[in-house]
């Protein structure tokens, strides 16, 4: 072949090498192909590989539940559940927070005053009294003003939802929700209402503000949902209040 530069007719591209004829092979049948799974590149997934273990697949997460968005335009006092509001770390008791230390009758200057107070995001206070209008607040801790954002907010939240859930599950006796109050337990349990909380002093705009609160209210039902053991009671109603011009459609924007 090397001679004439030829193949005598024949296509060395038309036969497959011979398995017999291979350097150090005396095999005479044909291989039997090995059909292989695609390799991941995830250190967890080649470590259980190299250990022969199973590989753990994710689960498809559910549609997360519904949660009712109702706004009203007016002050605290309009309010049909606990109210919550934010907190700059360091700050003094101001703006929204005022108006709740007077109908709960200095309870959170006093504890601001002691150094009992959320400040940091992941830090909430959480008051009820059916007897009183608002009939409660949910205090969170925003961090730092100069750090405070839309996700930190989303987060503040998610903590104070939580802490709500397990506050209302711990404390509150079914005899201060009975027929002569005219509560409904099952709504206040898995409502709240809410400021626009960051628009202001946090400078984030309006439509972030209340999509903030929507993805952390959605976090904690699903940190709930999740908990073993004693039930909790997940957010089904968020109401906004604002004495501005709140339009629903912002929460669903992006």
């Amino acid at each position: 072949m090397l001679n004439t530069n030829a193949t005598s007719g024949k296509n060395l591209y038309d036969f497959p090498p011979s398995v017999a004829n291979q350097r150090g092979s005396n095999l005479t049948k044909s291989l039997i192909p090995v059909i292989q799974e695609p390799v991941s590149n995830r250190a967890d997934e080649i470590w259980n590989n190299i250990l022969d273990k199973p590989v753990r697949r994710k689960s498809v997460s559910k549609a997360r539940d519904v949660i009712d968005i109702s706004v009203i335009h007016g002050d605290l006092m309009y309010a049909q559940y606990p109210v919550m509001v934010g907190h700059i770390l360091k700050d003094g008791i101001t703006g929204a927070e005022t108006a709740i230390d007077y109908f709960y009758e200095g309870k959170l200057s006093e504890r601001n005053a002691v150094g009992n107070y959320p400040g940091r995001v992941g830090e909430s206070l959480v008051l009820f009294d059916p007897d009183n209008e608002p009939l409660g607040a949910i205090i969170i801790g925003l961090g730092e003003v100069t750090e405070f954002n839309a996700y930190r907010l989303s987060k503040a939240v998610a903590a104070g939802v939580i802490n709500y859930a397990m506050h209302m599950r711990d404390n509150v006796n079914n005899r201060w929700l009975d027929t002569d109050l005219n509560l409904d337990r099952e709504n206040i349990e898995t409502s709240i209402s809410c400021l626009c909380i960051g628009t202001g002093y946090g400078k984030i705009p309006m439509g972030e503000s209340l999509k903030s609160v929507i993805v952390g209210v959605a976090q904690a039902n699903e940190t709930l949902e999740s908990l073993q053991g004693l039930e909790h009671k997940k957010i089904k109603i968020v109401e906004f209040i604002g004495s501005m011009s709140i339009s629903p459609r912002i929460c669903m924007h992006n």
